[in-house]
């Protein structure tokens, strides 16, 4: 809590790089809590006191109200997406203060991933200052006895962050496979999870936390592959993600033209020239630091120009020529050449056109 803008605000700090950031709404706002990502307090707007959340992990989080009724809410606490408080709605005067003659004030839970409302003291007496901590809720009552209740967890998990995304087309032939999980409550017991790669359990080989998964295959064939994973939090919860990726490489075509001298000179040195061009007809791939090679020719003919030939990257739709020059004898009509690239893709694998050469 902060007075320095004349009113109690809630702020936040990033102690790692030290950012500061104002959290709640114009007018007083106080007793904060937090869980994770989510921030709790009671904020006072329209002329009451409401209950507001906030969740840290989204790009641009707003306060949100949990409550907005005329009765005054205190004591907020939050554990995870569940958030308990005081409630005084149930009062003559739901706006009274705690402590005042003739008031009985109740504690009250929401789930905020299923919407689930529900008062948890209900026996006519004063309940006070609530904590919860994952299914448990606790509070004072009157007497001074202290009260537990068990608000059972019964959202399954929440799996994202496919990768490959779901549907997804790669050039990468062994591309990292991973997925994200959260759970709004308990959290996910990760020796829960399983994972499926085409249909084989992959789990022993993978890399495996209570937020997430990643599994690296060995070279995969360039066709659809299928994944499965599951994982369950420790209130036995259990969720299922499918999904499939494929495969598929760049379109890459090499073509030679039509062989030429290129000036006098070259024809008294038998200097021959002959064009080439590398094309990408992908749509969505590129590959970089694509090289021409060549292998000897044929027929005493000689390559005389140096390679590798450097032609850079290649990207979707664009068009690179070079040329090569060859010293060819005077007896020699006709022979051949064979020329082929090498390119790498996003992943770091090399492609060969037309194939790698012989050895490779």
């Amino acid at each position: 809590m902060d007075h320095r803008n004349g009113n109690w605000d809630i702020y936040e700090k990033d102690l790692p790089n030290g950012q500061e950031q104002r959290l709640t709404l114009t007018g007083d706002n106080e007793y904060p809590d937090i869980s994770g990502d989510r921030v709790v307090w009671r904020a006072f707007q329209n002329n009451q006191w409401d209950i507001y959340s906030l969740d840290l992990g989204l790009t641009d989080p707003t306060p949100q109200p949990v409550t907005n009724d005329s009765a005054f809410e205190w004591s907020v606490r939050v554990s995870g997406d569940l958030i308990v408080w005081m409630d005084g709605r149930n009062n003559t005067d739901p706006t009274a203060q705690p402590g005042a003659s003739g008031v009985s004030w109740d504690i009250y839970m929401k789930d905020l991933t299923s919407g689930a409302e529900i008062k948890l003291a209900d026996r006519g007496t004063n309940a006070y200052y609530p904590a919860v901590d994952g299914e448990t809720a606790v509070w004072e009552e009157y007497a001074s006895s202290i009260w537990e209740a068990t608000i059972p967890d019964t959202t399954a998990p929440a799996v994202s962050n496919l990768n490959p995304a779901g549907g997804a087309a790669t050039d990468c032939t062994a591309p990292a496979i991973s997925a994200s999980y959260t759970d709004n409550r308990v959290g996910v017991n990760a020796r829960s999870v399983v994972l499926n790669l085409d249909g084989q359990e992959v789990t022993g080989a993978a890399a495996i936390t209570d937020s997430g998964v990643s599994y690296q295959p060995d070279t995969l064939t360039e066709v659809t592959h299928s994944v499965s994973l599951e994982v369950t939090d420790f209130s036995g919860n259990t969720a299922t993600s499918d999904w499939q990726f494929t495969i598929a490489p760049p379109l890459l075509h090499m073509n030679n033209g039509k062989a030429f001298w290129a000036n006098y000179g070259d024809y008294s040195h038998r200097l021959l020239t002959v064009p080439y061009q590398i094309a990408n007809a992908s749509v969505d791939f590129s590959v970089i630091d694509v090289e021409i090679l060549a292998l000897p020719a044929t027929e005493g003919v000689i390559l005389h120009s140096a390679t590798p030939v450097a032609v850079g990257d290649a990207t979707p739709g664009s068009q690179a020529g070079f040329s090569l020059k060859y010293l060819v004898p005077n007896s020699t009509n006709t022979f051949k050449a064979t020329v082929f690239a090498s390119a790498k893709n996003r992943c770091g694998g090399i492609r060969y056109l037309p194939g790698p050469p012989s050895g490779v």
